[in-house]
């Protein structure tokens, strides 16, 4: 049962109680006995608990309402509630006065104080170890769990401090979900209840979880750091899983081909070794396997680490250092000039005093293969050993361990990793002049803002867009937060446009099924494109569109578009609805949000006509020429 049908249960349930008290009083005019009299009293008692309890959920139910989760017929008329109590309970206060004693209900009142008054603690808020919650719904399950056992189920503290604290341990949206709401016993439970709905979504936190998962960084043989890395995702986000009451024990296959996938070659062949007499692995045993090897390669760094110190106290000479980049190979030599191991010198990447060689700098392992490739190229350095000669004087004989290239396992570039980063995004607004005007296929949504409650647009449906987009001016009415991005946009035939810096996260769902509702991640522009349609489109006899449920009513009037919705969310909003006619008409698309207008009008316009098309290009090919060059030099 959810928050709303629950405060509507405990409405009609307090009216009820009410109404005993008041039946109670009534009583009590009519029969003078003890027993009536002791009955009232008894039950007068308890009328500012009822009282309270009311407003607490008429409260609940009045901004449910506003969020237009609860519209049609199972809304209730709350001003109605709010007046059949008040009626009730102003008459309990009469027939207190009339037949109970004047001291009673102050007396009443200060027994309930003096009960509720316990020994105050105050612990200052930086003494509880609660963790502070800044919206990160991966975060939220732990933070409610530790504020329920330290500050929640504290009976020591009233419900007004406990939502003092509950406020000191926000940061950002979820400060900003209940900061209109008034310090007070019977705020603390609505504001409980609002974070509760906005960051207890099972579906979500899972979702939030396989993108941490799925973008996990790669575990590379020998390099303890990237291992752990990936062994903490692993763990946390499969025990996140758990604790959400998923089967992930029965997911073992389809995580474990995820898995094996962040594990550069020769760690892949380490794990394909391990698992060669066991046809059936866990995901237990691959965090087994991590641990393992995370382990050993912590204990080889160290043992570089300590020769690297013992190296610098003879700074004359060349010395010889070796790598760990696995425990079952033997170590190859790499050397290094003298000159990089004098008592003054300093890191040439993080410029620590007293330096480390850099191949042993944090810095330098933290890097992508490009930005290493790039500094080494800075450095004037050697692609193979590292040394301060050219690659194609280099007499190694040594080999990447990936691809087996000429070049050091740290330089390698993964093909896929080079895809991924090198994407630009093209989009472009077009005018080319054709005999007849054209219905971009618009459609009125609902946004829900920074405060819950949903708001309308105007979005425009792109499936030759790879991303969704919203305007600036959209974001800023709407509320929501920005995240920092930087994307790189260009235009048709090269036409530069200004570089995205902004994205934000927004729910949206159709105006007439509330049900249906998906979370997108959109760029943040300035405009989308301009009014659409360009200009107004008279009425037609459409016969074969009569009938329908638009999407946006306004189809025909010259509007700005407030959201772009591309190819990422496109396969979900489309149905298999549709209608068509003439070449000269426009055709009816099913959605979720309606049917969608699109195509000819026959309304003749041989001046203008508004196109856009988004794509991605990829400057694979410029690294793979890159490349290409410098194994001529090789």
């Amino acid at each position: 049962m959810g928050v709303y049908e629950e405060s509507k249960e405990r409405l009609v349930g307090l009216q009820n109680k009410v109404q005993r008290v008041y039946d109670a009083g009534e009583a009590l005019t009519k029969d003078q006995s003890k027993t009536a009299r002791s009955k009232f009293k008894i039950m007068y008692a308890s009328l500012e608990s009822i009282s309270n309890d009311f407003e607490t959920h008429l409260k609940v139910v009045i901004r449910q309402q506003c969020k237009g989760g609860a519209s049609g017929p199972d809304g209730i008329d709350t001003e109605k509630e709010r007046a059949e109590f008040e009626e009730k309970y102003i008459g309990c206060k009469i027939l207190a006065d009339e037949h109970l004693p004047e001291s009673f209900a102050e007396a009443s009142l200060n027994q309930t104080f003096m009960e509720k008054k316990v020994p105050q603690i105050n612990i200052p808020v930086e003494k509880l170890p609660v963790p502070h919650f800044n919206g990160d719904q991966k975060e939220y399950t732990s933070f409610r769990n530790q504020f329920d056992v330290l500050v929640h189920n504290n009976e020591v503290f009233r419900p007004v401090i406990k939502f003092s604290y509950l406020k000191a341990y926000l940061e950002g949206e979820p400060l900003k979900l209940i900061n209109n709401l008034m310090l007070s016993d019977e705020n603390y439970e609505l504001a409980l209840n609002i974070l509760d709905k906005r960051y207890s979504n099972r579906r979500t936190i899972a979702h939030d979880h396989f993108d941490q998962l799925w973008t996990a960084q790669k575990a590379i043989l020998g390099d303890s750091k990237s291992i752990r890395q990936l062994l903490n995702t692993i763990t946390e986000s499969v025990g996140a899983l758990k604790t959400q009451k998923y089967a992930v024990d029965q997911w073992d296959p389809i995580l474990l081909y995820l898995f094996q996938k962040k594990l550069n070659a020769p760690l892949r062949g380490q794990w394909e070794l391990l698992v060669d007499t066991n046809d059936d692995p866990t995901v237990e045993d691959f965090v087994t396997f991590l641990t393992k090897f995370c382990k050993a390669a912590g204990a080889g760094q160290s043992s570089a680490s300590g020769r690297e110190k013992a190296s610098t106290t003879k700074p004359d000479k060349i010395t010889t250092l070796h790598t760990t980049q696995s425990k079952f190979k033997k170590p190859k030599p790499m050397h290094a000039y003298a000159n990089e191991q004098k008592k003054s010198f300093s890191c040439q990447v993080c410029k620590a005093t007293p330096g480390h060689l850099f191949i042993y700098c944090p810095d330098f392992k933290q890097k992508t293969p490009a930005e290493r490739h790039q500094l080494i190229k800075d450095l004037n350095r050697c692609y193979l050993c590292f040394s301060e000669h050219m690659s194609v004087n280099c007499k190694s004989t040594r080999v990447c361990e990936v691809c087996g290239g000429r070049h050091h396992s740290w330089l390698h570039l993964d093909n896929n990793a080079v895809e991924d980063q090198s994407n630009t995004l093209l989009s472009s607004v077009g005018n080319l002049p054709i005999r007849s005007q054209v219905l971009m296929s618009t459609v009125e949504i609902l946004i829900q803002d920074a405060n819950g409650c949903y708001q309308r647009a105007r979005a425009l449906l792109d499936s030759a867009s790879e991303s969704s987009y919203m305007t600036e001016s959209c974001r800023h009415r709407l509320g929501v937060s920005r995240q920092k991005c930087h994307l790189a946009v260009s235009g048709i035939s090269g036409v530069k446009v200004p570089t995205i810096k902004a994205r934000a996260q927004v729910v949206i769902r159709p105006v007439r099924h509330h049900e249906q509702q998906m979370t997108i991640e959109a760029y943040v522009v300035t405009q989308i494109t301009g009014c659409t349609p360009s200009k107004h489109i008279r009425d037609a006899d459409w016969v074969h569109l009569k009938d329908l449920e638009l999407a946006d009513p306004n189809f025909n009037e010259p509007l700005p578009v407030d959201v772009l919705l591309g190819a990422e969310v496109f396969p979900y909003i489309i149905r298999s609805g549709r209608r068509e006619n003439l070449l000269s008409e426009p055709v009816g698309i099913e959605t979720v949000f309606g049917w969608a207008l699109m195509g000819n009008t026959g309304n003749t316009n041989p001046k203008r006509s508004t196109t856009l098309l988004t794509s991605l290009d990829s400057v694979d090919l410029v690294l793979r020429r890159f490349w290409e060059i410098e194994e001529l030099y090789i």
